[in-house]
């Protein structure tokens, strides 16, 4: 029963990733500026700056907000993707780790493939190889949880 919970927890995961890839230029950037919005308007003092400099902050802040959320995206599919392997098959911890990588890039490059056909976006290596970074980060944390908390 854990083994069938784990999978369908990766399958949720992948499914929000997707919902999020769906969202048009738009839609995709209203959220990303609503939520740096909120991360500057609580750091700086909104009139004690130009309108232009507070634009080029918001502006900057959003797109490392993007670019986090493709990390983090595929940190936890990762996790989660090495949990679901652990849990059903008898592998080296080397061997999930290298299927969760090859599992993770392989949707993060379907992911960006199926972003090139969404209204107002477009596909980007850069974010395949964030997306990347995410999935191996979150396998170093699944192996030291593996290696050092679990064992104990």
């Amino acid at each position: 029963m854990k083994k069938i919970i784990f999978w369908i927890l990766v399958l949720l995961w992948m499914t929000v990733i997707f919902s999020f890839s769906r969202q048009n230029g738009v839609e995709s950037g209203n959220l990303s500026t609503s939520f740096s919005k909120i991360i500057v308007d609580f750091l700086l003092n909104k009139n004690k700056i130009d309108i232009n400099t507070y634009h080029s902050i918001l502006s900057n802040v959003s797109f490392i907000i993007r670019k986090m959320a493709h990390f983090i995206e595929y940190l936890i599919l990762s996790v989660l993707l090495n949990i679901a392997i652990n849990t059903s098959f008898n592998y080296s911890l080397k061997k999930c780790f290298f299927i969760s990588l090859v599992l993770s890039i392989v949707y993060a490059l379907t992911d960006e493939f199926h972003q090139f056909f969404i209204n107002g976006r477009n596909s980007s290596v850069i974010d395949v190889l964030i997306d990347f970074s995410g999935s191996i980060f979150g396998c170093l944390i699944y192996a030291f949880y593996d290696k050092v908390l679990r064992r104990n």
